[in-house]
């Protein structure tokens, strides 16, 4: 569950590109999973950035997906804030760990070893060709 605190926050930081109580299913290729607290959508590198700032001052957990291809997520949903990087798929890791997002493309594919766009205690899951399962333990 998202504090009020936390939930007005990421209201002004994203505006409509949050929803919260968001049904998983309405976001991966199997149509399965369900409620993530909160599921935003930053829109551009900074976003991204501000909201992994966001995360760690409110100390809320999060998770990241693309696009939901091949994402399996569990019935009981997902805790914290899950970022979808549909529109950021072209993320390369620069030095001291940060990541740089780009538009999203056909061809761009995720990172092998995404670390970090906000600080050292911020971090975006390493990517994976294999179907992913989003929150289980």
């Amino acid at each position: 569950m998202i504090p009020p605190a936390a939930r007005q926050a990421l209201e002004s930081a994203l505006g409509e590109r949050v929803t919260f109580d968001a049904p998983m299913s309405r976001y991966t290729s199997l149509r399965i999973g369900g409620p993530a607290d909160a599921l935003a959508r930053p829109a551009d590198r900074n976003e991204l950035a501000a909201l992994l700032q966001l995360c760690a001052q409110h100390q809320l957990p999060h998770q990241v997906t693309g696009s939901g291809f091949n994402t399996l997520v569990r019935d009981g949903g997902l805790e914290g804030v899950t970022i979808q990087l549909a529109k950021l798929r072209a993320l390369d890791e620069r030095p001291g760990g940060a990541v740089r997002a780009g538009p999203a493309s056909p061809t761009a594919s995720s990172p092998a070893s995404a670390r970090s766009a906000a600080s050292p205690a911020s971090s975006l899951a390493p990517a994976s060709r294999e179907p992913s399962a989003a929150g289980s333990p």
